[in-house]
């Protein structure tokens, strides 16, 4: 037998899952990463985006009329989004269905596997392909890429596995001037103070092991 036919999943091993208005092909066997507990994460990520997007929209209609005056203009639209590490794209299908003003996606992660299954995912939900950009690549390699204004995105959602700080330097650049980044970390064992050293590392913080470990995680952050 084959690798290749080594790696085809069993029927029993794939689930449909359903969250929001998405579905979602699941191989049991984890070959593509989906995180279950952050169901909520993703929620808060739509209504802010949702929101911002109309906020976002309208300062910048009003800013074009201040500038052509009585001049006819093409109004706004819609937001560019990244998701810059999309894994089985459950997130980005989500944003395209569930906020009325995301035009258009930007779905990337490092896996080959990843991106088949965001493709996969993508028609199992009839999104409109010409709405998404499915690509294959090192993240901050396609933010430092989108650093031109013209190319820049109105938002850049970073979920990574453990800590954004790699990220974040190129996600800075990448964002429009007003833009919104949405950014996740999942080490909080390394915010809360499990592990000082790594935490000086990568936030140039020392940690204070307390009862108020997640309020102090947040000033990590924000610092």
């Amino acid at each position: 037998m084959s690798s290749s036919e080594q790696a085809k999943p069993d029927v029993k091993d794939v689930q449909v899952i359903e969250e929001g208005t998405v579905r979602m092909e699941y191989d049991s066997r984890e070959v593509v990463f989906y995180n279950k507990v952050q169901v909520l994460n993703r929620d808060l990520s739509i209504n802010v985006i949702r929101l911002f997007a109309e906020k976002y929209l309208a300062e910048k209609s009003e800013k074009l009329k201040r500038k052509k005056g009585n001049a006819e203009i093409a109004e706004p639209t819609g937001i560019k989004i990244l998701d810059a590490l999309s894994a089985s794209g459950l997130r980005s299908i989500r944003y395209l269905k569930e906020i009325p003003q995301a035009e258009h996606v930007f779905i990337n992660d490092l896996s080959s596997d990843a991106t088949k299954q965001a493709e996969s995912n993508c028609l199992l939900n009839d999104v409109d392909m010409s709405r998404v950009t499915l690509n294959n690549e090192d993240a901050t390699m396609v933010m430092y890429r989108h650093r031109d204004p013209r190319l820049q995105f109105d938002v850049i959602d970073l979920d990574p596995y453990g800590t954004a700080v790699p990220f974040l330097d190129g996600a800075v650049q990448a964002v429009k001037d007003g833009g919104l980044l949405c950014v996740t970390c999942t080490d909080m064992s390394v915010l809360s103070g499990g592990y000082p050293e790594k935490c000086f590392t990568q936030y140039h913080s020392m940690p204070i092991t307390m009862f108020a470990f997640l309020f102090e995680s947040l000033i990590l952050l924000k610092k």
